[in-house]
């Protein structure tokens, strides 16, 4: 299924001839659904951290539609207080506890716009999601998640966008399922 959804995206892609390809950078926060850690300060939330992306645009319509894939990587990270208060919600209070969350994103997204205001959907697949935590030693590998896309940018000067994107997904690993749900703010530059 992952082969016919990148195949019929690249073929997209390529169906415009006339349009250049045009390749944009991506930085973005995103606060996730349910948490997967909490501590003080901070946790990991699912589906939720820093975003890093690099992806290509395509013209495929005549009246300011664009289609973009994008390969990224969501990350986030934490750790205990040495503090010496509560510091997890799960009893734990270890200044050497470290722990991260990861995974690979492949997005799609479809906008439509004009050169100030855009509005998109779209698809993204998290490839590989992973959490670690050295405090227990552990490491859960949930399986490759699809979700859907909802996104808003606005053009702040000349090839910068800011954006906002809505994603609804979950993590799921055997039985146990996970609110992946995210929103975020991002800024990109290139197209």
């Amino acid at each position: 299924m992952t082969k016919l959804i990148i195949s019929i995206i690249l073929l997209t892609l390529a169906s415009n001839a006339e349009a250049q390809v045009k390749a944009y950078f991506e930085l973005g926060i995103e606060h996730g659904g349910n948490p997967v850690v909490v501590s003080d300060p901070g946790g990991i939330y699912a589906g939720g951290g820093s975003k890093f992306v690099f992806g290509i645009q395509n013209e495929v319509g005549n009246n300011g539609e664009r289609l973009s894939i994008a390969l990224g990587y969501l990350s986030d990270e934490g750790g205990e207080s040495d503090e010496g208060g509560e510091t997890s919600g799960y009893g734990y209070n270890d200044p050497q506890r470290q722990y991260e969350f990861s995974a690979v994103t492949l997005d799609a997204i479809y906008t439509r716009g004009n050169d100030l205001h855009r509005f998109g959907i779209g698809g993204t697949f998290h490839l590989g999601p992973t959490y670690n935590d050295n405090l227990l030693p552990m490491s859960l590998n949930f399986d490759d998640a699809p979700g859907l896309v909802f996104q808003y940018t606005r053009t702040l000067w000349r090839r910068y966008r800011l954006g906002t994107r809505f994603t609804i997904m979950n993590y799921k690993v055997g039985d146990l399922s996970v609110d992946a749900d995210s929103f975020g703010i991002f800024l990109s530059n290139g197209y």
